[in-house]
């Protein structure tokens, strides 16, 4: 490949990508006059060719020279360190602008001497890449700000408010960072802001009337106006008091307005009895509650063989209700059980979370503790996929790692029906995030 042809594939790729930044002794530092070098370069060979001198060594001379800034500028393009391309989502005009303001507003100074976030080398700081997007509605985003090493030894919480500060300010300052993330091979540290001004995404129940949730979508529960569960099954941890049984209150009497099949199982009877006696099938002895998910898997081939009799995909496409199945406080029921038990729960949960989906059936395990003992073994783990955790729980490493596998999340405050949520298939909580369980006075 010639010359032209080399300089022509690097203008190409830098469509997309940019030369590292620096910052050296408090001044920004980048490889612009590479550009620069080129266009001059070629400038001087078109001037050559094309406009005459009386003397045609002067040409020649030009045109050496042209060519001498072009094969520098070439063999620097080819040596520059280069940022790393991350795609966003296409934004509008208004949404665009906004995430343009976020960007310029991380300036050298701010990333390096205030966040901490560059890389000190002898010379000065090889600064990170910044992304930013803004939702269509305007009011939510995310930051997306380039691992060069140093982020992970960072306080998050403090980034968090120190970004906040300095960054969202003015007309952004509506703006709150809810949580921060690294992605899988920790490139890349993320921040979610929501605008906390002039929207309220939770829901309230008053007066015990669950009506007003009710979704248009019979197989979906609504759980914000920004999620819905209407596939995979959920696993539900959070410590004693932070929510858990009124969030499981509000899924059941949704789904029973939506017509649902119900069944609450719980190790512990009181629960039973003074939530849920009268209003829901259920059990509280745990080997009546593994027939319980015997039962059901039973039910659930009979289902699968009628649709598959029907010829039809999935139990949409029949008269077949919904069924909803809970199984709580898992760790008092798996201690309790001794070694056949457990091993007839095993295979009933593994078989009923494995097939059960396509026949119309959820399944909410729940725990105060995720882990093996807490819940389920890793290999039906797989299966519970959406995730919420409440209270401390959130802020258990170990535990998230265990039910949000691929997600390092920095702890924070979480009040009664705060903490987190994942549903992998949904559009706005496709990663962690913070979430408000529906309030119930």
């Amino acid at each position: 490949m010639g010359v032209a042809g080399l300089v022509l594939k690097q203008f190409i790729s830098l469509l997309k990508r940019q030369p590292r930044q620096y910052l050296f002794d408090g001044k920004l530092m980048s490889n612009q006059w590479v550009f620069w070098l080129i266009v001059v370069g070629l400038a001087i060979v078109i001037t050559s060719h094309i406009v005459p001198f009386w003397f045609d060594i002067i040409n020649k001379i030009l045109l050496v020279i042209g060519i001498i800034f072009i094969l520098i500028g070439a063999f620097r393009l080819m040596s520059m360190e280069w940022l790393p391309v991350l795609e966003v989502p296409e934004m509008g005009f208004k949404a665009q602008h906004k995430a343009n303001k976020i960007r310029r507003n991380f300036t050298p100074d701010l990333l390096v001497n205030h966040l901490g976030l560059g890389q000190h080398f002898k010379k000065g700081y090889k600064l990170p890449n910044v992304y930013a997007y803004v939702a269509p509605d305007l009011n939510s985003g995310w930051v997306k700000i380039e691992n060069l090493g140093v982020a992970s030894k960072l306080d998050r919480d403090a980034l968090k408010t120190d970004i906040s500060g300095a960054v969202l300010l003015g007309s952004l300052s509506k703006y709150v960072i809810e949580d921060s993330y690294f992605d899988n091979d920790k490139r890349w540290l993320t921040f979610n802001f929501e605008n906390v001004v002039d929207v309220d995404h939770n829901f309230y129940v008053k007066n015990n009337n669950y009506k007003p949730f009710v979704s248009d979508n019979r197989h979906a529960i609504r759980l914000n106006d920004r999620l819905a569960w209407d596939e995979l099954h959920l696993a539900l941890v959070a410590t004693s008091g932070s929510g858990k049984t009124k969030l499981i209150e509000y899924i059941t009497s949704v789904a029973s307005l939506q017509g649902w099949e119900i069944s609450f199982n719980s190790a512990k009877p009181d629960v039973l009895t003074r939530k849920y006696f009268g209003r829901w099938s259920g059990k509280s002895d745990p080997e009546e509650i593994i027939e319980v998910a015997e039962h059901y898997v039973k039910v659930m081939e009979r289902r699968l063989k009628l649709i598959e009799k029907l010829n039809v995909d999935s139990y949409l496409d029949t008269d077949l209700k919904d069924t909803l199945i809970v199984f709580d406080e898992l760790l008092d029921f798996n201690s309790s059980l001794d070694k056949d038990l457990k091993k007839r729960w095993d295979a009933a949960i593994k078989k009923l979370s494995g097939k059960s989906r396509s026949a119309g059936f959820r399944i909410i395990i729940s725990s105060q503790h995720g882990t093996i003992t807490g819940l389920v073994p890793t290999d039906v783990r797989v299966n519970f996929a959406n995730v919420v955790m409440l209270g401390r729980s959130a802020n258990v490493g170990s535990e998230r790692q265990f039910v949000m596998p691929g997600y390092e999340l920095e702890n924070a405050k979480y009040g009664k029906g705060e903490g987190l949520a994942y549903f992998p298939n949904s559009e706005f909580y496709a990663e962690p995030k913070r979430y408000t369980t529906p309030w119930i006075e």
